[in-house]
């Protein structure tokens, strides 16, 4: 659940700045390391600028638990840039990072399960994980797009997170 406010749209120099605040409920079986705490708020800004034909767009939150006992508390960021490769095709890149600014006290781990689930590690605060994602966007037609990236972790940690796939299907109307 969440609300967003554009604070600058300046369409002449093709500029956004919006920031946001999301709830993510409690919910799930802690046998499945679900269902621990109160929910998370999570503040959050986003840009996003044309530069040539390609776009930029970065975007920073930070993670605020309902209980911090039963959670971790995090920065996390993210810088996207997609740039045209022909008229229906662009690829994509992005560097994303999350950084534990205090630890919870609901398991004795030194890893936490990063932008997927909120483990409640007691040991994490001032690590940080850092990844980059390599893919592509293609334009099915003016309403239909699918992406798909690849990404990885660059830093020395890498918490839960071996590699992943995402796939996403947009539909604009």
């Amino acid at each position: 659940l969440g609300l967003k406010y554009v604070v600058i749209r300046d369409v002449e120099n093709q500029f956004l700045l919006s920031g946001g605040l999301i709830y993510e409920a409690t919910n799930g079986s802690s046998r499945v390391f679900q269902g621990n705490g109160d929910g998370v708020w999570t503040p959050y800004v986003s840009i996003g600028k044309q530069i040539g034909s390609g776009h930029l767009i970065a975007s920073s939150g930070y993670h605020v638990p309902g209980d911090t006992a039963e959670e971790s508390q995090s920065i996390y960021y993210s810088i996207h840039y997609d740039h045209p490769v022909t008229s229906k095709l662009s690829a994509v890149a992005e560097l994303n990072g999350i950084v534990y600014t205090k630890s919870g006290q609901a398991l004795p781990l030194n890893i936490e399960g990063g932008d997927w689930i909120n483990l409640g590690s007691s040991s994490v605060a001032g690590n940080n994980v850092v990844t980059t994602a390599i893919g592509a966007n293609y334009r099915l037609n003016s309403c239909l797009s699918l992406a798909g990236v690849w990404e990885f972790p660059i830093s020395n940690r890498k918490d839960l997170l071996d590699s992943r796939t995402t796939v996403t299907m947009t539909l604009q109307f």
